[in-house]
């Protein structure tokens, strides 16, 4: 997933970060994201794209220790005041369908879930059986994604198929009653 273009369809997709709070309770560091009741320990947290919002914009931050953090040249320290960005991370099974998928597909795929009002951010569970054969398909088999946009929940259904060329065949069903199907050659 490295072409500037999907980096660019990931980074503008809805609920792709996580914005909130960090603050220190009992000698540990937590992350309490906005609207949240539970924190999350920092140090089990992927802070490589944290930003931190500061004199009016958001800062790209590295995270140093302790409430320590670097932005451009200098160190500042994190109070409760500071609202910080956290890019969020897709699922590893859901992250290798994604990797699979070339670039048109990919941009299909994404489409199609935004169109129905769903963020690849929004993946809440996942079962990728590729993930448990060989590279060489040789009977069909299915996958399952869940979405979760706070408002539905959207089941998809990944057939992929051992035929001339693979066949994706992707089925979205939302919880409001909506139904597409997309069919991708590989």
């Amino acid at each position: 997933m490295a072409s500037s273009l999907r980096k660019k369809l990931l980074h503008t997709q809805e609920r792709s970060c996580m914005t909130g709070n960090i603050c220190s309770f009992e000698g540990e560091w937590l992350f309490f994201e906005e609207d949240a009741d539970e924190g999350k320990l920092v140090d089990t947290m992927d802070l490589s794209e944290m930003q931190v919002f500061n004199d009016g914009k958001w800062t790209h931050a590295i995270w140093l220790s302790e409430g320590k953090i670097k932005i451009e040249s200098k160190e500042l320290f994190l109070t409760d005041s500071h609202m910080i960005r956290i890019r969020r991370r897709l699922p590893f099974a859901f992250e290798q369908l994604l990797r699979s998928l070339d670039d048109d597909s990919f941009i299909r795929f994404t489409g199609e879930l935004n169109q129905l009002g769903y963020s690849i951010y929004d993946c809440i569970y996942c079962y990728n059986h590729l993930l448990f054969t060989n590279k060489k398909l040789k009977t069909a088999c299915t996958s399952f994604y869940q979405f979760d946009n706070e408002d539905s929940i959207c089941g998809v259904q990944h057939h992929c198929l051992p035929t001339d060329q693979i066949l994706d065949r992707f089925e979205f069903t939302t919880s409001h009653g909506k139904r597409s199907i997309l069919m991708l050659k590989k």
